[in-house]
């Protein structure tokens, strides 16, 4: 037995939650893969800011369009991409509204040319209202002098892009939001799936842990290094962290190959996770355990069912949540850790 069995025990039971977060994330990013529910969401939110032609010349533009077919989404679009994209349709609306007049000042400033052209861009109103906003706020900074000696301003165009790219930042942080709210249904179904295929239920999980000092100390062992900085586990959760952070993943799975490859990496992963609570705890259904139940009728029912919902809902809080609680864990148990007897003489010398 260890020298803090109850940490010990809580420990051994944060990694169980771990280690099923890993796996319902697994799965997860599968269905994300084969649905391509990133680039779906991005694409309406396209079209339903832009007009159906704008939006569709975004996401054929070569700064946005990535590795992806034409007339459909990537899974991400850089803002300072994005906010080049929309400047340069501002610009062309404007060249193209002005074919034809020989009367045109060529020495307009180019801000100029961008605020006259969002009049003639095909936009929605409230967008085009939103942008002269932007336009208002940059030309309030800009030196009339210095637009006189150079109607380009490279900065003042800066300045504007910066702008749009805040407000596309700050609708992905939304567009987050709602994907991580849709998401928790999926973390739901698929927790309680493999809550329910394994039984994993953590009323009984604690019980025996409590009674089996060796198997608590094993898996106490097996968490506390999980924690280690250059650890497997480690970069498995930093992975899902930085997965979670994003609004929108980085890589495209337009492909069928590609998405082929992401299942195979994901089931992989959900094999090798499985092998490793295999081996620290005994999971599955036993027949014995049936006839237990049966015989202890419906408060062992509802103990049963009271442990799995429990374990349900703590996967549903997610992987990198019980990665972060299980590091303060180990950070206590190592501050609370009696002292050897050569640490002792060490300080008393």
């Amino acid at each position: 037995m260890t020298a803090l069995p109850v940490l010990d025990l809580v420990a051994g039971l944060i990694f169980i939650y771990l280690l099923l977060s890993i796996i319902n994330n697994s799965l997860f990013e599968i269905i994300i893969a084969v649905m391509k529910s990133r680039a779906k969401m991005l694409k309406v939110w396209l079209d339903e800011t832009l007009t159906p032609s704008t939006a569709q010349k975004l996401m054929n533009h070569p700064l946005l369009n990535g590795a992806s077919k034409p007339n459909k989404s990537t899974t991400y679009m850089d803002s300072k991409c994005f906010a080049s994209a929309i400047i340069e349709t501002i610009l062309t609306a404007s060249e193209n509204a002005k074919k034809g007049d020989a009367k045109q000042d060529i020495a307009i400033p180019l801000i100029e040319k961008i605020n006259s052209g969002i009049d003639n861009a095909e936009l929605p109103a409230e967008l085009k209202s939103v942008l002269r906003l932007f336009v208002a706020k940059t030309k309030s900074s800009i030196d009339a002098n210095k637009l006189l000696t150079n109607p380009e301003m490279i900065e003042e165009i800066k300045h504007l892009e910066s702008q749009i790219a805040n407000w596309f930042d700050s609708i992905m942080e939304r567009l987050t939001g709602k994907f991580k709210r849709k998401s928790l249904f999926f973390t739901f179904i698929f927790g309680t799936i493999i809550t329910c295929l394994l039984n994993i239920d953590s009323i009984s999980l604690m019980n025996y842990l409590y009674n089996n000092p060796e198997a608590r100390q094993k898996l106490a062992v097996a968490s506390y290094n999980s924690t280690d900085e250059g650890s497997d586990m480690n970069k498995k959760i930093e992975s899902i962290k930085n997965k979670a952070a994003k609004s929108v993943d980085s890589s495209t799975v337009d492909s069928l190959s590609q998405i082929i490859t992401k299942i195979k990496n994901e089931k992989a992963s959900i094999d090798t996770t499985l092998a490793s609570l295999n081996s620290l705890i005994p999971i599955g259904w036993k027949e014995a355990e049936y006839k237990e139940l049966n015989k202890g009728g419906i408060g062992s029912w509802s103990t049963k069912i009271g442990g799995l919902i429990m374990t349900i809902l703590a996967l549903c809080l997610g992987a990198p949540f019980w990665f972060d609680i299980l590091n303060k864990v180990a950070n206590l148990r190592s501050s609370l850790k009696p002292q050897t007897a050569e640490q002792k003489d060490s300080k008393a010398g």
